[in-house]
């Protein structure tokens, strides 16, 4: 099991769609930390309805302190790092699951693949539209498309969402402050 930390900014149509989608596609029963910037928009009203774990600040604290504060709250040695604009896809925690199981050493960093609608060239990118808001997010096509990626697994990415053993997070001390806000 892992812990998933999203922090999230003012972002309640996107981070109910992305708890939704861990909820629904995940294999395990995970740890959720949500850190909350701010929450005004009715985000900390929700949160506090969803038996989720979460940290609050009175205002954007920026992304480094954000992911900094629902680290230090997780519960699990492996950490999932995710934004709140991202969607599960189903078995997305076995392949993490699997690739854990192939490296003899917690010291590695794993990253999903993305699926946005411009790539921008990235080879590391899915070129997908499934919608560029949670109104217009056509969840039938994404499931029926998800897992259409034939190129398998890739080094060399770098993107959220991240997993990576906490152990090591701590050892460096998490995101350092001074690229705040992040």
């Amino acid at each position: 099991m892992f812990s998933i930390v999203i922090p999230t900014w003012n972002n309640l149509a996107h981070l109910k769609l992305c708890v939704e989608s861990l909820r629904r596609h995940s294999t395990a029963d995970h740890e959720i930390i949500v850190h909350l910037n701010d929450g005004s928009d009715g985000s900390l009203e929700w949160i506090q309805t969803q038996g989720i774990k979460y940290t609050h600040s009175d205002k954007n604290v920026g992304v480094c302190l954000a992911v900094n504060h629902a680290v230090a709250q997780a519960r699990h040695e492996w950490v999932m790092y995710m934004n709140d604009d991202m969607v599960a896809a189903p078995g997305w925690d076995r392949a993490f699951a699997e690739a854990i199981q192939s490296v003899d050493s917690d010291l590695s960093l794993f990253f999903g693949t993305l699926i946005q609608p411009d790539g921008g060239g990235d080879r590391d990118i899915i070129e997908q539209d499934f919608g560029r808001l949670p109104a217009s997010f056509d969840a039938a096509a994404f499931l029926a498309r998800c897992q259409d990626d034939p190129r398998g697994d890739r080094e060399g990415a770098a993107s959220q969402p991240t997993l990576f053993h906490k152990k090591w997070w701590n050892m460096v001390g998490g995101y350092s402050l001074e690229f705040s806000p992040g």
